[in-house]
């Protein structure tokens, strides 16, 4: 064999060797398309998932909130009646208290005059 018959033999085996190298790649990439697909599917539903979690913890979030709500008002308003009925009482004691200075003072005159 002849110095440029071995270059050649080896430039055929190189080509060669790149056409295969070539062929593993593309099917590679084709390994790595359908794991992208099949990667953009799980996704997808993790991504659906997480959002039917999230609608469902905001409902639960504002229902909570909503009860809570309910039944802070629901004490004020108790607190509030609360309040009127105390006040009402100690303004009838204090009417009482008057009456009881007058009705007492009532009688200190009466035993004067009497006595």
């Amino acid at each position: 064999m002849s110095e440029d018959s071995l270059i050649l033999k080896m430039l055929i085996d190189l080509r060669e060797e790149m056409r295969q190298a070539n062929t593993r790649i593309d099917q590679t990439n084709v390994r790595i398309d359908q794991t992208n697909v099949r990667l953009d599917g799980r996704i997808d539903e993790t991504n659906t998932r997480m959002d039917l979690g999230f609608t469902k913890l905001r409902r639960e979030i504002r229902d909570e909130f909503t009860e809570h709500e309910i039944r802070a008002a629901t004490r004020h308003t108790e607190h509030m009646a609360a309040t009127r009925d105390l006040y009402g009482l100690l303004q009838d004691r204090f009417e009482l208290r008057d009456r009881m200075e007058r009705v007492e003072t009532d009688i200190v005159e009466l035993k004067k005059k009497v006595g």
